[in-house]
């Protein structure tokens, strides 16, 4: 296994800046506070208690921004084309640096691209990566990689370049990000670069030891070129495992994209597998999962309309971006035109065995909304959440999302949901139609492995000096109804109101006063109160009689 060029770095992200924070509100009513209907429906996706900008566009930026960030125990990260940020969970920025600063320790002007990011709950410690260029040499292919030595984003890393072609007849476009208990797995779509094109149209597989690279150590790894087959070799999407001793990994690949043949194959997900001691890994096809269902030939892309302007943006019907093994399941989501009459496209979700048995088939899909850029998570219950981008002629492209409680009906979504709506028209330069990114992050809460956190993409107001049209990205944070409070007693006697009712880990509460209720009647003994689910209660003195709220505070 060869090594990887290393460097330490230390406190990588810098700077500070102030950003809004909304917090979603919870009514209660009267002298016995209970969850509304509404609240409790079980069509609806379950409001955010958390909402707040993640960045819009400030200029320093020249790309789309390929959304990505995940949550962390503290912090909130995340990576752009371009741009490196760090936020409170609150969604104040404690550090901001481009991404060639970030990566600048591995090589002088690294033009990175295409980053992932995510947050290993096991190991407690961040995991970036990208694709990059040295000094903008497309004939030095590299991948990077980047762990925190912590959980705090802020402190030092250990960065790491390897090459993404030895033979230097391809350059690595799309890479993927996975880790399991052994290893950090990076896959990219070889490009042909120089001939004789050996390594072009190949995935390239790099199984590095994760247990090494946490360390700081030189770095190792197992260098996998996947050839090009009469099925697919293209986007083999390596599954980020969530568990702590498993010792291999899986990977899945959708069908072909456009380089092979939509028509010769039926509507399937291959299922790999990596397996091996370290430093001697290997990959295995193993089987095929087989929807249920049937769909039409691809289109590779199509243009979705928006309000405002003529100008369309590009959705692709793109391969698999999400692959994670959860609960004995492998989980996936990716977009589709499921309709021949028409170019409209939706989203489609599995759960699938490792034996390839379809345990779920979904689908989110009208005829009048395209629904793109899907990114998918799964919770330690099952739970499901999607985060995605929707468009269409009557609304500026919005912020979405779905979700789905383990306990709901089989293959079915609850109702899709604004997370933000978008603010203006759509244009870059004078393309049309115009690239919109290709594609976005959700992610489980390492706090309680319950709650989901999703960064989507939408169109923000234009810049008010430069008239600029700008793109804006946009956290939510989403408490399944099974983490909900819930009120298990109420006491009132001459002056006092106790509240008792249980909690969720990494949730807090707080209690307020409603309008009708004078300052002098109300004052809160306890707040800002967190707890792991067990009973909690709050005491209010000279409350008087009337309408109560709770307050879910992120």
């Amino acid at each position: 296994s060869p090594p990887i060029a290393c460097c330490h770095q230390g406190t990588a992200i810098q700077g500070t800046a102030a950003v809004a924070v909304a917090h979603k509100t919870v009514m209660f009513g009267g002298r016995q506070p209970v969850i509304s209907a509404e609240e409790l429906s079980s069509t609806a996706a379950p409001p955010t208690v958390s909402s707040f900008p993640a960045y819009i566009r400030d200029g320093s930026v020249g790309s789309i921004p390929d959304t990505m960030g995940a949550v962390g125990p503290n912090h909130l990260m995340i990576a752009i084309n371009g741009k490196m940020i760090i936020q409170t969970r609150q969604g104040v920025v404690v550090g901001s640096q481009d991404s060639g600063v970030f990566w600048s320790a591995v090589g002088t002007n690294v033009d990175a691209f295409d980053p992932r990011v995510t947050y290993d709950p096991y190991e407690n410690r961040w995991v970036v990566s990208s694709a990059a260029r040295a000094g903008g040499d497309s004939a030095a292919p590299s991948l990077l990689l980047g762990v925190s030595e912590t959980s705090d984003p802020t402190a030092s890393w250990h960065l790491y370049r390897m090459d993404a072609d030895p033979t230097h007849t391809a350059w690595a476009d799309m890479p993927r990000l996975a880790f399991n208990s052994r290893w950090i797995v990076l896959q990219a779509n070889m490009e042909p670069l120089n001939p004789p094109y050996t390594e072009a149209n190949r995935s390239h597989l790099f199984v590095i030891n994760k247990t090494n690279v946490y360390a700081g150590g030189v770095g190792t790894y197992t260098y996998i070129s996947v050839p090009a087959d009469q099925f697919q070799s293209y986007d083999i999407v390596p599954a980020i495992t969530y568990s702590p001793t498993a010792p291999n990994m899986y990977a899945l690949a959708l069908r072909p994209n456009e380089r092979g043949s939509w028509v010769d194959y039926p509507p399937v997900v291959r299922i790999y597998e990596i397996a091996g001691n370290l430093g001697s890994e290997t990959i295995t096809f193993r089987t095929n999962a087989v929807a249920s269902v049937t769909w039409a030939p691809g289109r590779g892309e199509a243009s979705a309309p928006q309000l405002g302007t003529s100008t369309r943006i590009i959705v692709r019907e793109k391969t698999l971006e999400t692959a994670i093994f959860r609960n004995a399941s492998l989980w996936t989501v990716h977009n589709v035109y499921p309709d021949v009459t028409n170019s409209v496209t939706g989203l489609q979700w599995w759960q699938i065995s490792t034996n390839g048995a379809v345990l779920q088939f979904g689908r989110l899909y009208d005829a009048t909304n395209h629904y793109g850029f899907p990114g998918l998570a799964v919770n330690a219950r099952n739970d499901v959440l999607i985060g995605y981008s929707r468009f269409s002629a009557t609304q500026y492209v919005s912020a979405n999302y779905a979700f789905r409680a383990a306990e709901d009906p089989p293959n079915t979504l609850r109702s899709d949901t604004v997370l933000k709506a978008g603010e203006a028209p759509f244009t870059w330069n004078t393309t049309d139609p115009v690239r919109w990114g290709d594609y976005s992050h959700t992610s489980v809460d390492p706090l309680n492995d319950v709650d989901f956190w999703t960064i989507q993409q939408y169109a923000a107001t234009p810049d008010a000096f430069t008239s600029e049209l700008r793109y804006g990205l946009w956290w939510g944070r989403i408490v399944p109804p099974e983490n909900w409070p819930r009120f298990t007693s109420i006491q009132k006697n001459t002056d006092q109101l106790a509240l008792s009712f249980t909690s969720s880990v990494g949730n807090s509460y707080s209690l307020e006063r409603t309008m009708n209720l004078l300052p002098t009647n109300w004052q809160v003994i306890a707040n800002n109160i967190t707890g792991n689910g067990s009973g909690i209660q709050v005491v209010l003195t000279n409350a008087s009689p009337g309408f109560y709220r709770l307050r879910i505070l992120p």
